[in-house]
């Protein structure tokens, strides 16, 4: 559900070689997926099983083909920071232009 809710932010994941590191988490989340992979219910809670056992190794495919994009793309881990506009005291002015202290404004 969640890759079907931001679609287009998963595009590149999903058109690159790596999208088969996303199958455990598909096929675990959708019963759908399943039904269309095997006939046999042996088979369905085989795939399950093998994919459960995956899981964790799939999220740290997925984690390290973000970065590795990040990286290529020059924003290494800074595409995180909330800003990149100079930190605000809390003695000064505050910046949403109220007049008042940051410290009795916005920096509560």
């Amino acid at each position: 559900m969640g890759v079907a809710l931001r679609r287009d932010a998963w595009e590149p994941m999903l058109e690159s070689d790596n999208a088969v590191t996303l199958m455990p988490i598909l096929v675990l989340g959708n019963e759908t997926a399943v039904a269309s992979l095997v006939t046999h219910a042996e088979d369905e809670d085989l795939l399950r099983s093998a994919c459960a056992e995956e899981l964790d190794q799939t999220v740290v495919a997925i984690d390290r083909f973000w970065k590795s994009r990040r990286r290529l793309e020059g924003n290494g881990d800074r595409a995180h920071s909330a800003t990149d506009r100079p930190k605000v005291g809390r003695n000064h002015i505050c910046p949403c232009g109220s007049r008042k202290k940051f410290k009795h404004c916005c920096g509560r």
